[in-house]
């Protein structure tokens, strides 16, 4: 694969990922980010299963992990007057556990950190570039050989021929559409909602802040409030909003909020958070002077192939399989970006459509997995009313203070489960 050149379009996760072990297959790669640099905002994600594996496999990635995971011990669950029913912590685990994670991950980091160590992973690599501020605008394949000619939308990069294209972006790329031939409908088809969405941002430290336990406030209609109050100089919070229905989703106005910008976007939240009590004031006043709001919806993208048949275009990451709420996004675009250059390497002497083809085939029961989302996790998560919440918090107080919950976690979904589940394939890599 040494005279392989590859594009790979987005660095937040799966980008960088990928970019690094297709230069340890030998490839040249580029990586382009349609975003001026790189994006130090954004949530907390976690590492489990497959990826704790991938990750021990990218040397000094766990340490550099682990240097900044969050120092998370638990999750309170607080009343109005913020109170609280009961701590849901990190269980503590005999020597054949260690590959067991719970509720909670052992690697719990912001996202924002995570990208910056896989992009410093990948450059150490000879063989890597990235351009910011540029995106694909077409994809070209010629007949015979089948390379691709890429033209771009910003002029930060010329048209250039590439051997193939990976779409690293997110669950509703542009990219995806471009290159699968697809129109703007029938991309959407692929993207499966789930009837809810997050604002994050940051808002300064209250007198309550001060540790490592994240605090979470529901509010009837299906609003929460998540605040973690890990950091020295803020509290990030999450606010959720799960609807019980299609026909309860505020979706569609969300997306109206989105496409009129951030201001717009900011009051849309504030007016559905309102009255959702406990520290409302002083969260939704908080959000309105952020500087690092970000909202999205969540989403699950379900396509029938991970590349194109037509076009040596594959996807790795949210693009190709967004798993929606269900916690497993960061380990499957590294376990995704693993077996992609793994196979192309292990079929190099093939055309690149059978490397595709086998990555294809080796991810898809693992996306199927972990795509699944217990049937109550909505229902406990953010129930609808007063009374469903009463008796959410009562139950959880229960099921802490017994331990029953920690038990349950390894079980409610695969997400949650040992790497063992899943076997990694080893491959042969050429540094």
């Amino acid at each position: 694969m040494s005279n392989l050149k590859v594009l790979v379009c987005g660095a937040s996760i799966a980008g960088p990922a990928t970019a690094y072990w297709l230069s340890r297959a030998g490839a040249q790669v580029t990586v382009i980010e349609r975003f001026p640099r790189l994006r130090s905002s954004g949530h907390n994600v976690d590492i489990r299963n497959l990826g704790v594996s991938v990750m021990r496999k990218m040397e000094g990635m766990e340490e550099a992990v682990l240097k900044k995971k969050l120092d998370l011990r638990g999750i309170s669950i607080v009343n109005p007057r913020g109170g609280n029913y009961g701590v849901l912590g990190s269980a503590e685990k005999r020597e054949s556990e260690q590959n067991t994670q719970s509720l909670l991950s052992d690697y719990e980091i912001y996202r924002g950190d995570l990208s910056q160590i896989l992009v410093d992973l990948s450059l150490a690599r000879q063989n890597v570039n990235y351009v910011f501020g540029e995106e694909v605008s077409s994809i070209v394949s010629r007949p015979g050989d089948g390379q691709l000619t890429v033209g771009f939308k910003n002029g930060r990069l010329p048209q250039a021929e590439y051997d193939l294209v990976v779409d690293c972006g997110g669950a509703t790329s542009r990219t995806r559409a471009i290159g699968l031939g697809l129109n703007g409908e029938k991309n959407r088809e692929y993207v499966h909602l789930v009837h809810s969405w997050t604002a994050n941002f940051s808002i300064p430290k209250g007198p309550e802040d001060n540790g490592n336990i994240a605090l979470a406030h529901g509010a009837p209609g299906g609003r929460v409030i998540f605040l973690d109050t890990t950091q020295p100089d803020s509290t990030k919070v999450v606010l959720s909003r799960w609807a019980s229905s299609e026909a309860d989703s505020d979706n569609e106005a969300f997306r109206q909020a989105l496409e009129a910008g951030e201001t717009r976007l900011k009051t849309f939240v504030s007016e559905v958070f309102r009255g959702s009590g406990w520290r409302e004031e002083e969260i939704l006043k908080g959000m309105m002077d952020s500087r690092d709001f970000y909202a999205g919806e969540w989403v699950q993208v379900k396509l029938p192939r991970l590349y194109s048949d037509k076009v040596n275009f594959a996807l790795v990451g949210d693009a190709g399989y967004g798993p929606g709420p269900t916690g497993g996004g960061t380990s499957l675009a590294l376990t995704g970006a693993y077996i992609l250059a793994g196979e192309l390497l292990s079929h190099e002497k093939e055309w690149i459509q059978a490397g595709l083809k086998a990555y294809n085939d080796r991810m898809r029961p693992i996306i199927d997995d972990l795509q699944k989302t217990p049937p109550f996790v909505r229902t406990a998560m953010a129930p609808q009313t007063s009374s469903g919440i009463w008796l959410r918090n009562r139950i959880f107080s229960f099921l802490t203070w017994s331990k029953l919950l920690e038990v349950m976690g390894k079980y409610v979904a695969p997400a949650f489960q040992s790497g063992e589940r899943y076997k990694l394939p080893e491959y042969t890599w050429r540094d």
